[in-house]
């Protein structure tokens, strides 16, 4: 007999939601024609959403519980896609795209504390592992925006490389991942670290210009204890 009022409860909290979201909601979105934006049963709260080109894709897992504030995504290309998945508290994410063929993947219970940016180009990828957390001004970024070539062979020099952040990373303040970096899961990235190559060690600390392991044999965790 107590299952009639419980599944009443859940489909009432359901409805609330959706209104709250309606209610407070102030986003912007512009979408052209020939593009997906799929994010019902999330709690969007001043977000920018643009998406130029066509055959491109924002799917943000319907109920799945993602919180995106003052968030802005940003595709100028065709057949981009943007994939966030489940429990994710999103603040003063920028997720930009430029180009064809490239994508963002963002996993599970990911935190992003304050101002950080992810940016692809050149068909690249940057993809996130599951219970990450991102402090605030971190640059993750696959490409150089500009191109360099050699002066003798006139070739360019400087292609767009995927990136690839394993599970449970931490990265600090001004923290920044450049192309081609690989990282493993359970790293800690230090304050003001810029990474420009792969750390393929779990349960380190990197830290430094270039960052390099400075500590190995550790773990994090959320809590202060």
């Amino acid at each position: 007999m107590f299952l009639e009022p419980l599944k009443s409860f859940v489909k009432n909290s359901i409805l609330l939601r959706k209104l709250y979201i309606r209610l407070c909601a102030k986003n912007k979105i512009r979408i052209k024609k020939g593009n997906i934006l799929q994010y019902n049963g999330n709690l969007l709260l001043n977000c920018s959403i643009t998406i130029n080109g066509t055959g491109n894709k924002v799917i943000i897992t319907e109920d799945g519980v993602n919180r995106l504030n003052h968030t802005k995504i940003f595709i100028q290309g065709n057949n981009n896609s943007i994939i966030i998945g489940r429990n994710n508290n999103l603040n003063y994410l920028e997720l930009w795209i430029e180009d064809n063929d490239g994508s963002i993947i963002l996993h599970n219970t990911i935190t992003v504390a304050g101002r950080t940016q992810l940016a692809v180009i050149e068909g690249s990828r940057i993809e996130i592992g599951n219970n990450c957390l991102f402090s605030s001004d971190v640059f993750v970024k696959t490409g150089d925006s500009h191109s360099i070539f050699d002066s003798f062979t006139k070739q360019r020099i400087n292609v767009s490389k995927d990136v690839f952040i394993g599970d449970r990373v931490w990265l600090g303040h001004r923290a920044t991942v450049l192309k081609g970096v690989k990282l493993d899961s359970d790293i800690v990235v230090g304050t003001g670290a810029i990474v420009s190559k792969s750390i393929n060690k779990s349960n380190v600390v990197i830290a430094g210009i270039p960052a390099k392991i400075v500590k190995e044999n550790v773990y994090w965790q959320n809590e202060r204890v």
